[in-house]
């Protein structure tokens, strides 16, 4: 059975009471991210803080999210920028290995990006995902390459296989809530050898929302049954907030793991 496992940035604020709240719901791991857009200093001690509370309350961490966003962008066309960016991830990457984690997610790029300059943008991340997954593999760690939505790079199934090289050069994780330019079941046909990892939450196929299975309009129970029936065996890692992932109401992990068993037909 697939373990199910919550994004470290949940909570606004993480606490090992929280934490061992989660694990009485039902959650055996968690994705432990480092959060974007921070100064690096702060960016390491608030994702040792988290890590800390999600190991005291028996929780695996399995796999771990490298810091994206403007100012940490592997595609960037400024190469100094590119080469800070690259560098960064290295760092992140050697305490991701030093963690034991065997998983990291990387961004291939922030957006907006033209269409004049995709293809050159996609070469260059290309090239980006060589370096930091033959950088990860090293450390013994799996990169996942995610695919993203709107105008950033990795927003279909052809265009992961560019940059991953048909999983040479790095695996996938799949986001749900991301694709914009074609079905779950279209995406899942040409990369499921190569998806590693999972982040799931709902949306209403206009843009990411980041909401409950449940709140949008995924067939969860179809999409999970379609990408089982292609081998996946990894997590099931739900990456939603509690501030965002109902609508005008706060949530809480038992609220989705209530959820989740109502769609998956389990009994309550």
């Amino acid at each position: 059975m697939n373990p199910l496992g919550l994004t470290s940035k949940f909570f606004v604020e993480s606490s090992f009471e929280k934490w061992i709240d989660t694990r009485a719901a039902g959650f055996e791991t968690a994705e432990l991210v480092f959060p974007p857009n921070a100064p690096e200093k702060k960016m390491f001690a608030e994702a040792a803080l988290r890590r800390e509370h999600i190991l005291a309350a028996d929780l695996k961490i399995l796999s771990a999210h490298t810091p994206f966003g403007p100012a940490t962008d592997p595609s960037s066309a400024n190469s100094a920028q590119r080469r800070e960016s690259i560098a960064l991830e290295k760092r992140v990457l050697d305490q991701i290995a030093d963690w034991g984690i065997s998983i990291a997610v990387l961004h291939a790029s922030f957006e907006p990006i033209g269409d004049d300059e995709r293809a050159s943008r996609l070469a260059i991340a290309r090239d980006a995902v060589a370096e930091l997954g033959e950088y990860a593999r090293n450390r013994g760690v799996t990169l996942a390459v995610e695919e993203l939505p709107r105008t950033c790079l990795g927003n279909c199934s052809q265009e992961m296989l560019y940059l991953t090289d048909g999983g040479t050069l790095a695996q996938m994780n799949f986001d749900f809530n991301h694709l914009l330019k074609e079905t779950h079941e279209h995406f899942i046909d040409a990369v499921a050898p190569y998806i590693v990892t999972t982040h799931l939450s709902d949306y209403d196929f206009v843009d990411e929302k980041h909401w409950m299975p449940g709140v949008g309009q995924v067939r969860w129970k179809q999409v999970i049954e379609y990408i089982q029936a292609h081998g996946y065996t990894g997590q099931f890692m739900f990456e939603t907030y509690e501030e965002r992932a109902i609508p005008g109401k706060h949530c809480t992990p038992q609220m989705i793991m209530d959820e989740w068993k109502k769609l998956m037909g389990a009994p309550q």
